[in-house]
């Protein structure tokens, strides 16, 4: 079954839901409003109001926006620093200046920095306009037409800033005196731009350098003449529209090929972008009702913010999608839960050591965490994606070890031991550092990730050595074997998670260790056996094999069904004459 279909993650769910506590109430369904309202609560506190500005152009306001533009936008929301507040510049004012944000508070939970309360606009009286400085880098090259039909390149600044460049800057006497009489058709408005003369002192980069409105006085004093006002006054920033006239003289492609992904006027969604809706605001209904296409609210769907961000970024924004998201988010926290309820645990039995006690299969989990860490996350909107998938390939792994500790702790259990501390605490370290270090987490999920770094805070972190090949390898065998053991009996057991008539045999080369066996055996609801030759299966006379899966070059796992009588009517009653 595939990863990337409901039936699987239904599955995975039913798995997580079979491994926590029966009550509803620690289910995410029953704590997701609380969990977006604390961290709201948190982030917009009073005090928090000093946060660094993260400018966002956008082409329209956040509900009109196209779903693959929100794509584009929840992109940069990962790129900016964490604790900085994003404020949303609205480009196109032709419709309306209302700064109002609609539906503030779902907007809000929807993104992981801070976002301002209302629109700017490119012209806003706190802006004063656009003025350059020389913190504002010249790095592009135009190739410029002049008034008497030829071409020269000219130094200019951010695309987005070309309505401010209202003359061209020489620096050298003798090309200033070829070219003085001549004008440059600017590449937005066509207007004829004069040419005028820098005196050494004021740094240029190129020949001919791009001028615009300056605060100060000894930059812009060169340009009066020629321009009078203009030299002082600010202007707007330009539209996508115009944006793309500028693009169409720019010589450096390269430039422009890396400028189709970090360029902040256009929104760009992933390759291999598909969306059964248009507008975001499609996409926000299903808060109300949790579909996108069922109007009302239905009792058994839910829908948050994090679990529609979480289907934007998984670049296939579905009505089936959403509910595997659902069911990703609720496997999370089902987890979450499972380390909550262990730290309880760990908190009211009598201490031991305090040394850490890794298994193979803590080894190899958190192995799997580093190179997940490892996915770049912040650069574009494609890697983003891959991460992604990469991430839900690990949260299944990670539910098969939620499974795994599970077991180990029922088995301690059933065998009536005395609870062990040092590696009940192991536990509780190892899951914390899976949900605290995971760094596409709070990307993904920021609420959700909120929540739990804040009850992770205080526990010690977890050390290990990411080297133990060996150790790993082990640890990778059992979880892949468990995994194997879980899809299979997935594959049998009814939605009422009762077993039928199966059982699983697991053929091993070795006999394996007590700890272990005991650890597969806890870890399904099927009866299972495991042997090291075929011919000594038991209760398998009335049974056929119906699924056999390779784990490793010597680990071998089969599943058996019942075989159904077929009656014979005739010789039945044939049988019952005679007797």
């Amino acid at each position: 079954m595939s990863k990337n279909q409901l039936p699987y993650w239904t599955s995975q769910l039913r798995l997580a839901y079979r491994n926590s506590s029966r009550q509803r109430r620690f289910t995410y369904k029953q704590n997701a409003a609380r969990i977006d309202r604390d961290r709201a609560e948190y982030i917009y506190r009073a005090e928090n109001k000093q946060l660094k500005q993260h400018e966002v152009l956008l082409p329209s306001k956040i509900e009109s926006l196209s779903v693959a533009e929100l794509q584009a936008v929840l992109c940069k929301d990962i790129a900016g620093n964490k604790g900085s507040e994003l404020r949303f510049v609205l480009l196109n004012t032709k419709k309306s200046r209302d700064r109002e944000i609609k539906n503030l508070t779902s907007h809000r939970n929807l993104f992981k920095n801070r976002i301002a309360s209302t629109y700017t606009f490119p012209n806003s009286p706190n802006e004063n306009g656009v003025y350059l400085n020389d913190s504002q880098e010249w790095n592009i090259t135009l190739r410029l037409p002049t008034s008497d039909n030829t071409h020269i390149q000219v130094l200019w600044p951010s695309m987005e800033l070309s309505l401010a460049c209202r003359a061209i800057g020489v620096c050298d006497r003798d090309i200033y005196n070829e070219f003085q009489d001549k004008t440059v058709c600017h590449p937005v408005t066509g207007d004829p731009m004069p040419i005028c003369f820098i005196p050494t002192g004021i740094p240029t980069k190129a020949p001919f350098t791009a001028l615009a409105p300056q605060l100060n006085s000894s930059v812009c004093e060169p340009a009066v003449r020629e321009l009078l006002p203009l030299a002082v006054i600010p202007s707007r920033r330009c539209t996508t529209k115009e944006v793309k006239k500028v693009r169409e003289f720019c010589v450096d492609r390269t430039f422009l090929e890396n400028s189709e992904r970090t360029h902040p006027m256009i929104l760009s969604s992933a390759k291999g972008f598909k969306s059964d809706l248009k507008r975001t605001s499609q996409l926000l209904k299903a808060l109300e009702s949790g579909s996108f296409f069922s109007t009302g609210s239905l009792k058994k769907r839910m829908c948050t913010t994090d679990i529609l961000r979480a289907t934007v970024l998984s670049n296939n924004i579905t009505e089936e999608q959403l509910k595997a998201e659902y069911c990703k988010i609720s496997i999370l926290y089902s987890i979450f839960e499972n380390l909550r309820r262990i730290k309880i645990r760990v908190e009211n039995i009598e201490a031991g050591t305090g040394q850490q006690s890794l298994t193979s299969w803590d080894i190899q989990i958190l192995k799997d965490l580093r190179e997940l860490n490892q996915c770049r996350i912040d650069s574009n909107v494609d890697d983003l994606i891959k991460s992604k998938d990469r991430f839900d390939e690990f949260l299944s792994r990670l539910n098969t070890f939620n499974v795994i500790i599970n077991a180990e702790l029922r088995s301690a259990a059933k065998r009536s031991q005395k609870p062990d501390f040092d590696r009940q605490n192991s536990m509780v370290q190892v899951l914390s550092a899976l949900i605290s270090s995971c760094r596409i987490l709070p990307a993904l999920y920021p609420n959700m990730s909120f929540e739990m770094e804040r009850f992770t805070q205080g526990i010690k972190p977890i050390t290990f050595n990411s080297q133990e090949n060996e150790k790993a390898e082990e640890g990778s065998r059992i979880i892949n074997t468990v995994k194997a053991i879980l899809d299979f009996e997935s594959d049998v057991v009814g939605n009422e998670n009762t077993p039928r008539d199966h059982k699983l045999v697991l053929l091993v080369a070795q006999p394996l260790p007590a700890e272990v066996a005991r650890l597969f055996q806890f870890s399904t609801k099927l009866e299972l056996q495991i042997t090291t030759s075929l011919d000594a299966v038991r209760k398998v006379s009335n049974s056929e094999c119906i699924m056999k899966r390779n784990i490793d070059h010597d680990t071998n796992i089969y599943l058996y069904e019942a075989k159904r009588l077929k009656l014979n009517v005739a010789e039945f009653l044939e049988k019952s004459a005679a007797n």
